[in-house]
């Protein structure tokens, strides 16, 4: 028995359709983007390709090419991140046509993604690969308009609130030693989590603290007042308090056994801490909430390190707003 007969586009090649674009429809019941509404030559092109079981001409080895020139570039955390991102745009796009994504297809992926917030981030990714593929060196070279471009991205829930400074010091008896060494560091130098693990006693110097951090590259000097310089003084020498000393060690923050932190360890490490703390009736807290009390308390929260203010004042500033009344 044969399959139902076209109602319109009875001229396409068997199996492609027209809505809002190029589509070919395999047995398996997926669909493959061959091109934009209008591109005939391009459906064609794509469709011989797709036919023919070539990945040229589709996102695939865009993805890839990014996946191993423009990854390395950032930092740790962000790489396994944007990793999982990547593998989820090549399940739903790599197939597709390259230039045959629009906005249209962009909306329908924040609008039917389960998690709206990941749909957010892998959208951003998605529009980094088509602003980055414009610099490419040839024959790499992906240049084609953004379909990110304009398009709303999800409402998102406001980030966590600074830490309490009562919860931090009912969870203080229950911190080891390089928890409460990490504290210190992290709420009075506002560096990103995943820096204040690096700190070595040769980074202090004596206009203060030197930082390289880790997702932007750029050098900030944290030194910023007198105040700010002995606080700064007295969270090193009580890190350096709170640490066990091997001949090998460089380290503000190490752990039980004398060695240098690494990010999944103090990851870890603090897990367990707010494992305590809930067992015990208490309120617990990120790291990322004790950087976002740095930066309220500050006067200006500038040894955050932001260059774009708008990004500071979103995410971490949180106190309220100092006016003058009439």
């Amino acid at each position: 028995m044969g399959g139902r007969k076209r109602l319109h586009g009875k001229g396409l090649p068997r199996h492609v359709y027209l809505n809002r674009g190029w589509y070919f429809y395999r047995p398996a019941k997926k669909w493959y983007k061959l091109a934009r509404e209008g591109d005939l030559q391009g459906m064609h092109a794509a469709l011989a390709n797709h036919l023919a079981g070539a990945t040229a001409g589709t996102m695939r080895p865009v993805f890839q090419y990014y996946r191993e020139h423009e990854l390395p570039k950032k930092g740790a955390k962000t790489q396994d991140e944007q990793e999982r991102q990547l593998k989820r745009l090549e399940d739903v796009f790599g197939d597709d046509a390259q230039g045959s994504i629009t906005a249209e297809d962009v909306e329908d992926y924040l609008e039917n993604r389960i998690g709206k917030v990941a749909a957010n981030r892998e959208m951003a990714l998605l529009s980094h690969v088509y602003t980055t593929g414009a610099r490419w060196p040839k024959p790499y070279k992906f240049r084609f308009p953004n379909p990110c471009t304009g398009v709303k991205r999800n409402p998102e829930s406001a980030d966590p609130k600074p830490a309490d400074s009562i919860a931090i010091i009912k969870a203080w008896p229950y911190a080891t030693p390089p928890l409460r060494a990490y504290c210190a560091l992290l709420y009075v130098t506002g560096v990103r989590p995943s820096d204040a693990f690096k700190f070595r006693e040769t980074d202090f110097g004596p206009n203060g603290l030197l930082v390289e951090p880790g997702k932007t590259k750029k050098r900030s000097n944290k030194q910023l007042s007198l105040s700010h310089t002995i606080n700064l003084r007295y969270a090193r020498q009580f890190a350096i308090a709170q640490r066990k000393v091997t001949p090998t060690t460089r380290h503000l923050l190490v752990t039980e056994d004398g060695l240098p932190f690494t990010r999944s360890a103090m990851k870890s490490a603090w897990a367990r801490w707010m494992t305590r703390v809930k067992k015990a009736g208490l309120d617990t807290f990120t790291p990322k909430s004790l950087r976002s009390k740095s930066a309220t308390d500050h006067p200006d929260g500038s040894h955050l390190g932001h260059v774009d203010p708008r990004v500071l004042n979103k995410h971490y500033r949180a106190g309220p707003r100092k006016v003058t009344p009439i």
